[in-house]
């Protein structure tokens, strides 16, 4: 079954939808090379109503160009899909075709091939794989689809692959495949076959990487792309709830909540992904252990794409679809609520998260800073060897230094190095989470409980330390220009250096 639109009422969606539907004589079947690509643009937003007991975090305008390819983590695919006459929504039978790009990749367009060269069934730039990849471990089940990945340009080529889809059928759409800039293109579909979506890639990385886990909400302004405006509530450090608007429109919706049967190495991640479709909206849940993620795709009120998704890593409860439908209908587009709000939050002080412990707070070129410390397994920095715990305090999740400043207008300066030995370690602070250049920059000295006073190298002045939660610590605001290759001294309350 086709993209279904019949709850939109926007005009500008009724006409673009018309245009698609007339062009295709089938519902939400888009012919090969009539594809619309002008996406409706993201748009500011409110939102009504939010389950009880979550707490309105910060608002995100990313900027980030989409990343296709890099040698460390890979890069994205944007894809078209392609789905049987009469298609039912079930996403094991489609076949998707990809772009890869592997121009950054050491090893090139093979690096992103299964195996890399394994189980090569013919050719120097077609790479075959009718059974899937197991990896090293084949007992275990595929850790990749059926596929084909095809050289069409240098580094770049196309991934086409499908869990049910005829080999006949992918084999052929590899033979019809190509590039369009950063899109793949059909030039033709076997009989019996239609294209009847596309994702961009920024519609793509930002459906990706916005459906948010607890860990991740501190790193938001580094994640998705330009292209959305993204909203996060918090339960606590334990359960995060994500809402964005994205650049897409109704003919991306199909393709939009396909996205995790999209992702080609998704057995690898671990855990069971589910995905089915509701009228017009399109649910997907992860679920590994007691981490769970539940992600809603639909249309924006005005026929952009809105994602919702809610997030554990501790097993807690999460809001039901129901209530998440209901967030859904809260929903409005509203730039100059959105304006006012962002305005206001890059004016804010830096605040304590849920649970933290402020340890110092101060203000550099009217910039304020805080310095907390916190008990979340995003943050296993110990202080010192031995790490204590205050009288009280759990000893399962001691409270630790956050190894970041958290700054005015909610942006984090965070380590970029770190030096030192078993009794003390040294971080630099100089790194901005929004990639900006930093304001200033700071040294965070982290020792053992019996370290009252140090000193940055030999001979220097010694600095008083102050108590943490599971040791003590030193900041030094703004950093000296120091050898990063120093070894701090340390000394104990009678002024006696303590030997390493």
């Amino acid at each position: 079954m086709g993209v279904r639109t019949r709850h939109v009422t926007a005009t500008l969606v009724t006409l673009v939808l018309a245009v698609a539907l007339t062009a295709c004589g089938d519902r939400g079947v888009i012919p090969v090379g009539q594809m619309d690509r002008t996406p409706l643009r993201s748009q500011g937003f409110t939102v009504g109503w939010v389950p009880d007991g979550y707490e309105a975090g910060p608002l995100a305008v990313p900027t980030r160009e989409p990343v296709l390819s890099d040698d460390s983590v890979g890069g994205i695919e944007p894809y078209l899909v392609v789905a049987p006459d009469g298609w039912t929504d079930d996403p094991d039978e489609v076949v998707f075709v990809a772009l890869v790009d592997g121009s950054a990749n050491q090893g090139g367009l093979e690096q992103a091939v299964p195996g890399y060269s394994n189980d090569i069934e013919f050719g120097a730039d077609r790479w075959r794989f009718p059974n899937g990849y197991g990896g090293d471990r084949p007992a275990d089940g595929p850790a990749a689809p059926r596929q084909v990945v095809v050289r069409v340009e240098a580094e770049r080529g196309v991934r086409v692959h499908s869990e049910r889809a005829p080999m006949r059928v992918i084999d052929a759409l590899a033979d019809a495949a190509g590039l369009d800039g950063n899109r793949p293109t059909l030039t033709h579909v076997p009989a019996g076959w239609k294209v009847v979506a596309e994702l961009s890639a920024s519609a793509m990385a930002n459906l990706d990487g916005l459906a948010l886990w607890p860990s991740q909400v501190r790193y938001l302004p580094t994640i998705g792309a330009a292209g959305s405006h993204v909203r996060v509530w918090s339960r606590g450090d334990r359960v995060t709830l994500t809402v964005a608007t994205i650049d897409g429109s109704p003919s991306e919706l199909t393709a939009a909540g396909l996205l995790r049967r999209a992702d080609v190495w998704r057995s690898g991640h671990g855990g069971t992904e589910s995905i089915e479709r509701t009228g017009d909206t399109w649910w997907s849940e992860h679920r590994n252990d007691g981490a769970r993620r539940l992600s809603r795709v639909a249309l924006a009120p005005d026929g952009s794409l809105l994602l919702i998704s809610v997030a554990t890593q501790t097993g807690d409860p999460l809001p039901s679809r129901a209530e998440l439908d209901r967030l859904a209908a809260s929903v409005t587009v509203d730039r100059a609520a959105w304006d006012a709000e962002l305005a206001a939050q890059r004016g804010a002080p830096p605040a304590l998260r849920a649970g933290a412990v402020e340890l110092e707070r101060g203000e550099v070129g009217g910039i304020e800073w805080l310095l907390q410390a916190t008990s979340g397994a995003e943050d296993p920095i110990e202080v010192g060897p031995t790490p204590t715990t205050l009288p009280g305090e759990p000893s399962a999740a001691p409270q630790r230094v956050e190894p970041a400043l958290h700054l005015t207008g909610g942006r984090t300066l965070l380590p970029g190095g770190s030096t030192g030995t078993a009794h003390a370690r040294t971080i630099t602070l100089d790194h901005m989470d929004d990639d900006s250049e930093a304001p200033f920059a700071a040294l965070l000295v982290l020792v053992d409980d019996q370290t009252m006073s140090i000193a940055l190298s030999p001979g220097a002045d010694r600095l008083r330390t102050t108590r943490a939660p599971t040791g003590r610590f030193v900041l030094v605001i703004p950093s000296p220009q120091t050898d990063p290759m120093f070894v701090v001294e340390r000394f104990d309350a009678a002024g006696r250096r303590i030997p390493d």
